[in-house]
């Protein structure tokens, strides 16, 4: 992409600084060949706008229009054929006229369109929702649907208690929290962009094709992404993203400064305060009991780092089903299995005595649907026997349509053997996707389901654990009847002897699956 084109995207986008479009003026004013290149790059742009995609005119760029036309004259804007050589280079008027009816006839094909065919297309739908979330649209409240296809301007309104997510056709996700209201939008070409009024948004966005990017505004700041996994929150007067993977751009509306705010890292926007990239705060080492980290690369052993006393390894019996990963993480199929090769007495011991349990796992599924459920982490003898089970999907005669989710069994004096009955999040809740799985259990018998820092389901069940078994072992990937394996990718497992708070998991989530996350102290 040339400095033409660049800066012609940029006018379009209304994103253009006064020193750029004073640029572009001298380049279409001095160089031949530039005016022929931003009025391709114009015809494109109407070229998309009569066919599939949206119409959205920044006020930035109707402020430039009026700059130039005032008022247009047709009969003078006619005499400028971008495409002729020329002899000599155009003059400035010409130029700025040349300008305004490019831009003027762009809109106008946009205006045609939208009147023509209506509310444009966003290219998402509603990928998963609970009860109670609806869609406003042409002043009118939609409940929201699994599939409902989401076009520009409609409003996607979060109570408390519930979430809801939203896919892209190029596989970005946005996942919506509790007491939160954003507005879809249109972009630019393949552009996607939202406005998250209130509450908070947790965005999976793939690498995106040149020209493309996901731009996400609120209130006080505005933040452009081209591939990358972030958390976003929002009040009328605060910002504040925190990078999971990637690196994000944010800029604060009042005065246009930016940061660049990579990996590890957040930062705030607020008004009167510096705007800098920080160390996201370490995870929670308290009352840590395992952890595994999945950065040996190589091997059949995996090491217990929790640093609690005596270790707990888990090993394979063979290499086989299992592929280690240049980016770090370790990929398990064909019904490979880890387990410890004595009982894990210290997980039983440290969880009798709290009377509560947290097992967190990043973990990225190779399917969105496994069914056994399949076992992500498991305290068990087998499939009947068990203090507690992190799994995805449910039992095999279970349909389906109720697989893509995960779930999580823990006995308790109250409960069968089993650990019945289970916890699960949402249908399609679980996505063949790196992903952030917690549950927890305090001592008063509530149960909590955590998908990616936000809290999807929520039951009190009675007991204690002074039933658990001191002889069952620990195993992650399939269970010791090797008949519910579980295929995907182990990033990160950790059990804790405590219930981890809603702050704790989200603190957990922002300081994502890498080792620089226990590496930073705690704040």
């Amino acid at each position: 992409m040339n400095r033409t084109e660049e800066l012609t995207l940029k006018l379009i986008d209304g994103d253009i600084s006064d020193r750029e479009f004073e640029e572009l003026e001298r380049l279409l004013a001095d160089e031949p060949d530039a005016l022929t290149v931003h009025g391709s790059v114009l015809d494109l742009e109407a070229a998309l706008l009569s066919r599939i995609e949206r119409f959205d005119v920044a006020p930035q760029t109707m402020a430039r229009i009026r700059q130039l036309v005032r008022p247009p004259e047709p009969a003078r804007i006619s005499v400028v054929k971008r495409r002729e050589p020329r002899r000599r280079p155009p003059s400035r008027r010409l130029v700025r006229m040349a300008l305004a009816a490019s831009l003027l006839a762009l809109i106008g094909a946009g205006v045609i369109y939208h009147q023509r065919f209506g509310s444009t297309a966003v290219d998402a739908r509603v990928a998963q929702v609970d009860e109670g979330v609806v869609v406003e649209r042409d002043g009118q409240a939609l409940p929201a649907r699994a599939g409902l296809k989401l076009v520009a301007d409609d409003r996607l309104v979060v109570p408390a208690g519930a979430a809801a997510s939203v896919e892209y056709a190029d596989s970005t996700r946005i996942i919506f929290g509790p007491q939160t209201a954003a507005t879809l939008q249109t972009g630019r070409g393949l552009t996607k962009r939202l406005f998250l009024q209130r509450g908070n948004l947790v965005a999976h966005v793939p690498k995106q094709a040149q020209g493309t990017a996901l731009e996400a505004s609120t209130p006080s700041a505005h933040a452009r992404v081209l591939g990358t996994r972030f958390l976003l929150a929002a009040t009328p007067a605060k910002t504040r993203l925190d990078v999971i993977e990637g690196r994000v751009t944010l800029t604060r509306s009042a005065d246009r400064a930016a940061v660049h705010v990579s990996r590890g890292q957040f930062a705030v926007a607020t008004p009167g305060t510096p705007l800098v990239a920080q160390p996201s705060p370490g995870r929670i080492t308290e009352s840590l009991v395992v952890l595994y980290r999945f950065d040996e690369g190589r091997g059949t052993t995996v090491r217990d780092q929790s640093g609690f006393e005596p270790s707990l390894n888990l090993q394979a019996e063979s290499s086989e089903g299992l592929r280690w990963l240049p980016s770090g993480g370790l990929q398990v199929a064909g019904g490979a299995m880890l387990s410890s090769t004595q009982a894990a007495e210290k997980i039983v011991e440290a969880c009798r005595a709290s009377e509560e349990l947290s097992i967190e796992a990043w973990v990225t599924p190779a399917r969105a649907e496994q069914a056994g459920p399949a076992r992500i982490v498991t305290l068990s003898r087998n499939t009947e026997s068990r203090s507690f089970a992190l799994g995805q999907g449910s039992r095999l005669e279970t349909p389906t349509a109720n697989n893509a989710r995960f779930v999580a069994r823990v006995r308790t004096t109250e409960k069968d053997r089993n650990g019945e009955p289970a916890i699960y999040s949402p249908d399609q809740t679980a996505v063949s996707d790196l992903t952030h799985a917690v549950f927890t259990r305090s001592r008063d018998g509530t149960e909590r389901l955590y998908v990616d820092g936000i809290l999807r389901t929520q039951e009190v069940r009675g007991g204690g654990f002074s039933n658990w078994d001191r002889t069952f072992r620990l195993a992650l990937g399939n269970e010791f009847t090797r008949n519910r394996a579980w295929e995907g990718v182990y990033h990160l497992v950790a059990i804790y002897s405590r219930s981890l708070t809603d702050a704790e998991v989200l603190r957990n989530f922002r300081a994502g699956r890498t080792i620089e996350g226990l590496q930073r102290q705690s704040l």
